[in-house]
């Protein structure tokens, strides 16, 4: 039974990993995309005062 346990505790952690990595994935690239929209509106925003 003791050797089992961690066999078991493995499997558990590895069942886990992909849902916590995909959250991860998501928030990454939440953040990402909303850093890139912040900063191509200011980028444009000056772009706009620049020709003006």
């Amino acid at each position: 039974m003791g050797a089992e346990t961690p066999k078991y505790a493995a499997v558990a952690i590895f069942t886990q990993l992909p849902s916590v990595f995909w959250v991860n994935q998501i928030l990454i690239q939440i953040h990402f995309m909303l850093s890139l929209s912040v900063f191509l509106r200011d980028f444009f925003e000056r772009l706009g005062r620049f020709s003006k």
